[in-house]
């Protein structure tokens, strides 16, 4: 229950980059569109253009975490531990989840207090457009937290996993 909780996490935030990326180039090609058939655009030229360009390439970046990990799409130093015995590769594998998994975490705690300041003094962004930077920390902050019960499932599996895994998409479909 809980693996499928966080794939459909991961795909979920995927789906929101999918549509978020999908509406900037919509409007931005409408724009273009009526540009050069001489109409009015529709003025959808915001100022703090690349700022807001920005926050959404941090924001997308961090919500991709969980799927690109359950896609097993993030680097992996897999030439070594393929090498490795079926013991040792199992603790490799434990061991460099669990590091991530710290480190994840370390960095959910610095983006809650991150974006509880950021609440609590009311903090905007610098450009002609002033943007609540909560916004922008929050996407951040969710895609940490999916990206962490990610990790938290795969290190389950490799420690109640018969054999050492050489992948987490691997023991993911063992699970299922």
């Amino acid at each position: 229950m809980a693996a499928k909780a966080a794939e459909l996490l991961a795909a979920g935030a995927i789906c929101v980059i999918f549509c978020g990326v999908l509406l900037q180039v919509l409007f931005n090609a409408i724009d273009v569109v009526l540009q050069i058939i001489g109409s009015t655009p529709l003025g959808l030229n915001l100022p703090s253009y690349a700022e807001i360009s920005g926050f959404l390439l941090a924001s997308t970046t961090f919500l991709a975490l969980a799927g690109t990990f359950v896609a097993n799409g993030h680097i992996r130093v897999n030439l070594f531990v393929d090498c490795l015995p079926a013991g040792v590769r199992k603790v490799t594998e434990i061991f460099c989840l669990t590091v991530a998994t710290g480190i994840t975490a370390t960095i959910c705690w610095g983006l809650s207090q991150l974006l509880y300041y950021s609440l609590k003094y009311g903090d905007t962004s610098y450009g002609l457009l002033p943007i609540p930077l909560w916004i922008p920390q929050s996407s951040l902050f969710l895609g940490v937290i999916v990206f962490l019960a990610c990790l938290v499932r795969a290190l389950v599996l490799a420690i109640s996993a018969e054999s050492a895994m050489s992948s987490v998409a691997e023991v993911g479909e063992g699970s299922d």
